[in-house]
């Protein structure tokens, strides 16, 4: 038997796996990055859950120590199941409270009376698009404030103003917003 069919069979197997674990980090990426289901009850995608990912991960969420307010700001995202999304697409709010577990009202990050606390805006590579803002006050559960470099996990629920076009339509509503989030904290800014 010559060295060559020895081995052949572990070779083989060997890049086999190197290959299929490359294709499955592409898939998912960070496996503790950030995720964000979003499901609106109006408009184009109305009770369809939106699977987004972001792999900016390290800023997407940081807590300010002198302002006592945690910031989140996902930009780039992207579709899990799609890359329609355009880098413009962002998620963004805010709250005050001391990190951990428990409840809080979203604000927006530089002005605590602003009326709206942030966005999803959801910009498409054809030019089709879906925003909605997220009031102040919406209520988040945060049922997981990990540690930096860990997930924070939490749910928030509000109606929001969306402004949609989507095959030639452009409307304006009120919808319903259920947000389920894994986002991966970065370094605590002073």
């Amino acid at each position: 038997m010559t060295f060559h069919s020895k081995f052949y069979p572990f070779i083989l197997i060997l890049a086999c796996s190197i290959f299929l674990n490359s294709c499955l980090e592409d898939l998912g990426g960070d496996p503790e990055g950030t995720e964000i289901n979003i499901t609106f009850d109006q408009g184009p995608k109305a009770g369809q859950t939106i699977s987004l990912l972001s792999n900016n991960s390290g800023d997407d969420l940081q807590f300010f120590l002198n302002q006592n307010k945690t910031k989140v700001f996902c930009q780039p995202i992207a579709e899990n199941n799609s890359t329609n999304l355009a880098t413009s697409s962002s998620i963004n709010w805010a709250f005050e409270g001391s990190p951990g577990p428990g409840t809080y009202q979203a604000i927006f990050f530089s002005n605590s009376s602003a009326a709206v606390a942030g966005d999803i805006d959801l910009s498409y590579t054809n030019g089709e698009y879906i925003n909605c803002t997220i009031p102040k006050g919406a209520i988040i559960n945060i049922s997981e404030y990990g540690d930096v470099g860990a997930r924070v996990i939490g749910t928030m629920s509000f109606t929001g103003v969306m402004d949609y076009e989507v095959n030639g339509v452009t409307q304006r509503l009120n919808s319903g917003v259920q947000i389920e989030f894994k986002i991966k904290r970065g370094k605590d800014v002073n």
